[in-house]
């Protein structure tokens, strides 16, 4: 009976809150010394921060299993819920067990953390329940998710980097912030750039289960693309490898350029050969195929942030991908 418990929390895409909460680190604009010290000197702020992604995470997948039931009973049976393999009041109360818990870790944190994780719960409630079928404002509604996730889990070095993400961010709307929001914010594009990716792959999901039309599937393909550059150019702009250029420290700069040059024609790669026949032949057919690469994408997507700031994480974040391969095999997410 633990297999489709399993299948029903999409275990694998665990790996991508990981691969986030990583990049999360990195856009502290910390070295990965610093980030060492800062994470121990925080540790607890880590631990309930951690303990509170994996909880939030695992009731929004099970939200998304109890409001999608009636159409799993036609179109995906074998699913645990309507398979009967989880009683639908188990998988109620594990929802509510799994949102109170990740509410209670975040007030751990304090108000910061309360509210924060909060918003987070919200997001993902108000997409499971009302905003899935409606086109285009429900991806809006999945990327406000990750990208405030993302936010929130700053509080792992503690509140004073929360608040300078969230200001930076901030100030990318209004430009009477961004002195507020200078210093230790100067990644805060992070949240953003992720939730662009995550807006494209949802809306090309939408495209699965409901009427669509070429030029939709070509909007979606244009939203993830340009979420790749963006992050791929905000990697090649960075200071960090422009001083190593200009003191002429070659093979250092040679590695990371090679590595966000390697990683970015991967990820173009693993997509394009998907969502190009998908456009050329406007079949919907192609899309789950496509979205089991976009949701691993995630953590390649991560490892291209990563590899210009921090480049000793780049593994790490790489290391996530054959465990969501592997229990995506075990646990098929479908």
């Amino acid at each position: 009976m633990l297999l489709p418990w399993l299948r029903l929390f999409r275990l694998a895409g665990l790996t991508t809150i990981f691969s986030n909460l990583l990049a999360v680190l990195v856009a502290s604009g910390l070295a990965s010394a610093d980030i060492a010290r800062e994470l121990l000197q925080h540790r607890p702020d880590a631990l309930w921060v951690l303990a509170a992604s994996v909880s939030v995470y695992l009731a929004g997948m099970i939200w998304n299993d109890l409001c999608d039931v009636e159409r799993d009973i036609l179109i995906a049976p074998r699913r645990p819920l309507p398979s009967g393999q989880i009683s639908y009041f188990s998988a109620w109360m594990a929802g509510v067990i799994c949102a109170v818990l990740a509410l209670f870790f975040a007030a751990q944190l304090g108000w910061r953390g309360f509210c924060a994780l909060s918003i987070v719960l919200s997001c993902a409630l108000l997409y499971n329940v009302g905003l899935k079928n409606i086109p285009w404002l429900g991806s809006l509604a999945m990327a406000a998710t990750r990208a405030s996730h993302a936010v929130f889990a700053m509080l792992m070095l503690g509140p004073e980097h929360f608040d300078a993400l969230l200001l930076s961010t901030m100030s990318l709307f209004n430009a009477d912030l961004r002195l507020v929001g200078a210093g230790s914010g100067q990644h805060s594009a992070y949240p953003l750039m992720l939730g662009a990716y995550i807006f494209g792959i949802t809306l090309m999901s939408e495209l699965e289960h409901r009427r669509s039309y070429r030029w939709e599937l070509l909007i979606a393909t244009v939203i993830i693309a340009a979420s790749l550059l963006w992050v791929v150019l905000h990697g090649a702009f960075q200071p960090r490898l422009r001083d190593l250029l200009i003191e002429r420290q070659v093979t250092a700069a040679s590695l990371i350029i090679g590595g966000l040059l390697l990683l970015s024609s991967w990820a173009v790669w693993r997509l394009g050969v998907v969502i190009l026949p998908a456009l050329r032949l406007a079949s919907r057919q192609l899309i789950g195929p496509f979205m089991v690469r976009a949701l691993s994408g995630i953590i390649i997507f991560d490892a291209i942030f990563v590899v210009v700031l921090v480049p000793e994480l780049t593994l790490v974040v790489l290391c996530l991908l054959p465990p969501f391969l592997v229990i995506g095999r075990l646990a098929r997410m479908d």
